[in-house]
């Protein structure tokens, strides 16, 4: 049985390690990179065509 009171158990005894934030952060920016690149690719096919009306159009 221990002489701690409850609030006191309840916390962590050892402090917060280098990898509690480096692996959140690392996920979030690769996850956000992906986003944009795919977004740029949807984009890109989504222009694509239009840019192939404009040049026959315009030569």
């Amino acid at each position: 049985m221990s002489n701690r009171t409850a609030f006191q158990t309840a916390d962590a005894d050892e402090p917060h390690n280098f990898f509690d934030l480096v692996i959140p952060l690392t996920f979030s920016a690769v996850a956000l990179l992906a986003t944009a690149v795919s977004l740029e690719a949807i984009g890109f096919i989504a222009w694509q065509p239009s840019t192939f009306l404009v040049a026959y159009i315009f030569d």
